[in-house]
């Protein structure tokens, strides 16, 4: 009986280290929706933020950038959205951001104008 007894525990015990490791290691989701972070740069970054509890980094995926275009005719400053996983040079799935260059975060707003923006490029390249 005591020989059942202690596989059980040794089982349960190893089952609770890999359940510890994997939160450690597994990405978890910081919102739903997108979230907009501010770096020390002065860059403006929306994705889809994902942290693992020990890492000093916060994972973008689905990462756009917000840009500001003066046009050459009127001298307007334009805001523009930039998909990174499209039009950059290395075309990254995600960006990584270490926690000390984040000056602010948040979430965006479903109903905010960044959010429409990224739906309407969304359904333009789905199409």
């Amino acid at each position: 009986m005591k020989k059942k007894t202690v596989l059980g525990l040794a089982i349960g015990g190893v089952v609770v280290v890999g359940v510890l490791i994997a939160y450690m290691v597994i990405p978890m989701p910081v919102s739903d929706d997108y979230t907009a972070i501010t770096t020390v740069t002065n860059q403006f970054f929306v994705g889809r933020a994902y942290r693992t509890p020990l890492s000093k980094f916060i994972e973008l995926r689905e990462p756009f950038l917000l840009q500001t275009i003066t046009d050459a005719k009127t001298n307007e400053l334009i805001p523009q959205l930039i998909d990174l996983s499209v039009e950059s040079y290395w075309l990254p799935k995600a960006v990584f951001i270490r926690m000390d260059n984040i000056v602010s975060k948040g979430a965006v707003s479903p109903e905010s104008l960044i959010a429409t923006k990224i739906k309407e490029y969304k359904a333009a390249t789905t199409e």
